[in-house]
């Protein structure tokens, strides 16, 4: 399986760990093709930390949040295609869930998935509810946080949003 981690952040903070962790063991006890895509255009650990941990990363993404629209469009162009190059786009912040679920086409190939690993991000924001309707599942890392997406967003399906304990790796 083809799976592409998006994380629009440039350190090991956040969501960025979490991502890479499951970036490694998909590739290393699952075996799948596993591949993470992070801020390229600041500075910060992701690409050492990468190195490290063994994950391919691609470079062609800026992913950035301070990069403007026109390095969003960029990206989304790119991701565009990787929705026919992937099995699996699984989002851990919110820009790069936006511009996955903005890129992805009906009858895509890949499956866009979203791991919510704070609870402001299952709150109710503005054009959130487009994002989250073109999404086919979603991981919290608790109850509450599932209970959160399901009021914030109604037109969810409950048996789309599972709860996976998060965990911290000292």
């Amino acid at each position: 399986m083809r799976i592409l981690h998006l994380v629009s952040i440039a350190t090991m903070t956040d969501p960025a760990d979490p991502a890479l962790k499951i970036a490694e063991m998909q590739r290393k006890i699952l075996g799948h093709d596993a591949e993470i895509a992070y801020d390229t255009r600041r500075e910060g650990d992701m690409p050492r930390r990468t190195r490290e941990l063994g994950v391919p990363a691609r470079g062609d993404l800026g992913l950035t949040t301070k990069g403007g629209v026109r390095q969003a469009l960029a990206d989304r162009r790119l991701l565009v295609q990787a929705f026919a190059d992937y099995d699996v786009i699984h989002a851990h912040a919110t820009h790069d869930h936006g511009l996955a679920a903005l890129a992805r086409s009906k009858g895509a190939r890949a499956k866009l998935i979203r791991s919510i690993h704070h609870p402001r991000s299952a709150q109710r924001r503005l054009f959130q509810s487009t994002v989250f309707a073109r999404t086919d599942a979603f991981t919290v890392v608790a109850e509450a946080h599932r209970q959160l997406v399901l009021a914030s967003y109604p037109s969810t399906r409950p048996e789309r949003v599972f709860v996976v304990p998060g965990a911290v790796d000292p």
